[in-house]
Order: C-alpha cells, then structure tokens, then sequence
C-alpha cells in the first residue's frame, strides 16, 4: 500500500507539471487592484468561460449542461470549474477536473482573445487527456498539441486568433528566463510558431468556407 501511495503522488506530481506551462513565471506582480476590480476579473472569466463553452459542445463531455448566459457566479469550462487562485505568480495549471488560473495571470491577459487561449490550452489538456504524459519528450508534445486545440478553441468561439498569439510573445518579453531551452517545455518561440501554423490552417479553411474544425491533438494540424 505503501509503495502504491507513493507512486500516486509521483503521478500527481508529474500531471501539475505537464499541465502548467505557466507555473515559473512567478515574479512579476499584479496585485494591487480593489475589490471592486477582482469581482470584475472574475465576471470576465465568466463571461469569456461561458462563450468558449457554448461554441464548442460538441467537444464537451456528454450530460453537461451548457451555460445559459454569462451572469453565472461561477466560471466552467465544459462542465469543469474554472478557480481563480490568489497565489502570487502567472500561471495556470490543470489536474483533469478543474482548472485553476492565479489572479496575476487573469490581469497580465491584455484581451479577452489572450484569456480565451489560455483557458483553452488548459481545457485543450482535459480533452486530449494528457493526464497520462509522463516523459519529458511527451510534455514538450502535449503542450504543442494544448495550444493548437486551444487556438481552434479561440476561432471556435469567435475570438480573434491574431490577438491571441500575441499572448506568448508578451509571455516571453516578460520573462525572459522562458526562452531558455528546457528538457521539459517548449519555449514561447517554438509554441508561437506551432500555433501559427494552426491559424494558417484555420485561414485555408475560412477561405474554402468550410466550418471550422477542431485539431485533433496529432504532432501537425490536421483538419478534416
């Protein structure tokens, strides 16, 4: 028992790193806002949560139950809670069953389209089930594949794609520190490139006038 206790652990460990491209990006602060401020941080998380949710059901688990409008206290994705942590840092991270987003990071998205991606790579790793990811060459794999469902998520829920990219450049101006190679994660340059890849992609197929579709986590954008 004891041996299995200790391997759920590794396990939980290693899901909270695959899942938080986010996480080091920890000294850089936005706290300094009123109250009156964090309700509104919180209704836009609502608001873009709830508009994400209601154009891609067809993603979503089966019984969910899609948001009527975007007046709830409570930000889902897909029927997934969305909390907003208080903790210090830009970051954001996900265990399979809910997603969690630090305030910092809510504030340092310039547009409602740079918050869309962010909750959409995050979702991305739910759908995808990247519970499992447990070498390093599969996390640099799995948060390429986040971003590029997570961009379609932005199209899907009529965002814009262009102002969304611009998120991990500001990202990388930020925090210099990120653009370092890592064994772990893809660097903001490699994940920019993989997601213009994908609105490339997502342009060809507006042209053609056919509906948008998902990426289906493959190593290259593939569209039915």
């Amino acid at each position: 028992m004891r041996a299995i206790a200790v391997l759920f652990f590794a396990v939980l460990l290693v899901l909270a790193a695959a899942c938080a491209p986010l996480k080091y990006a920890q000294d850089i602060s936005f706290y300094d806002s009123t109250e009156n401020s964090a309700k509104d941080e919180q209704q836009r998380l609502v608001t873009v949560a709830s508009r994400i949710t209601r154009h891609i059901a067809d993603l979503c688990p089966d019984g969910m139950t899609l948001p009527q409008s975007s007046s709830l206290a409570r930000p889902e994705l897909c029927g997934y809670p969305v909390k907003i942590s208080e903790r210090k840092g830009i970051y954001a991270s996900t265990n399979g069953k809910r997603i969690k987003i630090s305030r910092g990071l809510i504030r340092f998205t310039a547009t409602d389209d740079e918050l869309a991606l962010v909750l959409g790579h995050e979702l991305s790793h739910i759908l995808l089930d990247h519970s499992g990811v447990m070498r390093s060459s599969l996390i640099r794999n799995a948060e390429l594949e986040a971003d590029r469902l997570g961009i379609s998520i932005v199209a899907r829920a009529g965002y814009n794609t262009e102002t969304a990219a611009r998120f991990l450049p500001r990202l990388a101006k930020a925090f210099h520190y990120l653009n370092e190679p890592q064994d772990t994660y893809p660097t903001p340059a490699a994940r920019a490139a993989s997601i213009r890849l994908a609105i490339d992609e997502i342009a060809r197929q507006e042209a053609k006038n056919d509906p948008l579709q998902a990426l289906q986590g493959s190593a290259s954008p593939v569209w039915p």
